[in-house]
């Protein structure tokens, strides 16, 4: 008896790739003696079949043709190849038989666990060690259930499928966000020593559970540790670099008393560049020559674009004040501003406050005491395209950075009874094609009314995942399980009403 294992049509007699690098036309027409990929399927079928002729004798007597019908790596049926097809064919002298009659045919395909034959214990026929395991895990081929023996052994094992067991349920539990805290260690109006800036409070109105993990739970995304040697700067250096130029051009023609004129202050910019490009390259050496001539030449591309954009400007203000500090005690010797958080009133009858900390790229004197402030992206602008002024609490920090700068204005003694009438965003680079968005005058009761919301969520500890978030770039995603707890949160959301009520009321600060 010959036994033919492994005859599954992935394998025998090829998947018939051609050759990436000579592939079968270019071969034909260098030579007609080089091998193509049909001929290499040819020649496996022509040995097979020279080997089946050439047995003998008792060996001859019978031939058993095996494949394996499940890929377990894969975790999918597979098919059996060509030659059992024909094989089938020749011995029912049937011609016209197809896979599907094949299949048909075949007997009950055989798994991996030992089996009782007559008398005989599975134990007997194991052959090595996993098939000893097998017998005992799956006797008569049916699994043991070693769940509890499992979470008995295996003490975080047993709290990971508690938690998986709870989440299947139709209520939302601790195990996704709904929990309870104390006030006075998670909210910023009752905990003083919580200083909270524009990215938390939009973070907390995306997905709250993300905020839950970043900064109640403190887990953070490890620092990557391989470099990419085809870059020099990373987005947030790029983004550190670009933001230092700005300001130090503009200031330079306040100091002039100059508005933005391109033709006349393309080399002043490119200049500022120069120097600010060359200590980066000290501070941070480029991994090649060439790499750093490259985003050296993108850099003066995205000075040229923010230089157009300032001199396009139809109206003529006066910038003020550049890269304002405000509750950060470590600033850049290019920063001004101060130490002190800012106070931020939510509700005017509780009067609890909570302090917030940032650094405004820009604040310009429109006329008079009437001001607005100005943030620097250096990243597409698709997120803005359509806001009129909150994004549902998404986009905060022009709001935010409007009260902020009324107070840094009287406290720098510029000007007693600021009023900041406009906030927005400049996109100076070019993925932002050089746009800006201004948001008109915020109407303050309705930006405290959006902060009460957010201090609730915190309050009575809410942390859910938003059945709405875009998790496309999250770093929490893999603990959540991102499209998963999206989809589930979606489940729950109508029967959980008092929990998920919360992104019903943020979509009313558009």
């Amino acid at each position: 008896m010959t036994f033919f294992v492994g005859l599954d049509q992935g394998t025998f007699p090829a998947a018939g790739i051609q050759d990436p690098i000579l592939l079968d036309e270019e071969r034909e027409r260098l030579s007609p003696a080089l091998v193509t990929s049909a001929d290499s399927l040819r020649e496996n079928l022509w040995a097979m079949a020279g080997l089946l002729s050439s047995l003998r004798g008792r060996e001859r007597g019978r031939v058993i043709l095996s494949y394996s019908s499940y890929d377990v790596v894969e975790e999918r049926q597979s098919f059996p190849s060509s030659l059992i097809l024909q094989t089938a064919r020749l011995l029912e002298g049937e011609f016209s038989l197809d896979y599907s009659a094949l299949v048909a045919r075949l007997p009950e395909a055989r798994g991996f666990l030992p089996e009782e034959k007559g008398g005989e214990k599975p134990s007997a026929a194991v052959l090595d060690e996993i098939d000893w395991w097998l017998a005992r895990l799956a006797p008569r081929g049916e699994l043991r259930d070693g769940l509890d023996s499992v979470k008995s052994v295996f003490s975080g094992l047993s709290r990971g499928i508690f938690a998986s067991e709870k989440r299947d349920k139709p209520i939302v539990s601790e195990y996704e966000g709904k929990i309870r805290v104390s006030p006075e260690e998670v909210c910023p109006l009752f905990n003083q020593d919580i200083v909270m800036s524009a990215s938390r409070l939009e973070l907390l109105s995306r997905c709250p559970f993300g905020y839950f993990l970043r900064y109640v739970l403190d887990v953070q995304k490890p620092d990557e540790l391989e470099l990419d040697a085809s870059k020099w700067l990373n987005p947030m250096q790029r983004g550190s670099l670009l933001h230092e130029i700005f300001a130090l051009f503009m200031r330079e023609l306040g100091n002039r008393g100059e508005a933005v004129d391109p033709k006349k202050h393309e080399a002043l910019i490119h200049k500022i560049g120069a120097e600010v490009v060359a200590r980066y390259k000290e501070e941070i050496p480029p991994p090649s020559g060439g790499i750093f001539e490259r985003e050296r030449k993108a850099i003066e591309q995205e000075l040229q674009i923010f230089i157009g954009a300032e001199g396009k400007r139809a109206e003529r203000v006066e910038p003020l004040l550049f890269e304002i500090s405000f509750g950060r005690r470590k600033r850049s010797e290019e920063s001004e501003g101060m130490d002190e958080p800012i106070s931020l009133i939510c509700d005017p009858e509780d009067q609890r406050a909570f302090f917030l900390a940032g650094r405004i790229d820009r604040i310009d004197r429109i006329s008079g005491n009437h001001y607005r402030v100005i943030d620097y992206k250096t990243g597409s602008y698709s997120q803005f395209e359509d806001l009129k002024c909150f994004g549902e609490g998404r986009v905060l920090q022009h709001a935010l950075y409007s009260v902020a700068a009324e107070e840094i204005l009287k406290k720098m003694k510029i000007d007693p009874a600021p009023r900041v009438v406009e906030g927005g965003y400049s996109f100076p680079t070019r993925r932002g094609e050089g746009k800006e968005i201004i948001i008109k005058e915020v109407d303050r009761g309705e930006l405290g009314r959006l902060l009460s919301e957010l201090m609730k969520a915190l309050k009575e500890g809410r942390f859910v995942v938003n059945p709405e978030a875009a998790c496309d770039y999250c770093d929490y995603a893999p603990v959540c399980g991102g499209e998963a707890a999206k989809e589930r949160a979606k489940q729950k959301k109508d029967g959980n009403a008092e929990v998920f009520g919360f992104f019903n009321n943020l979509k009313k600060y558009e």
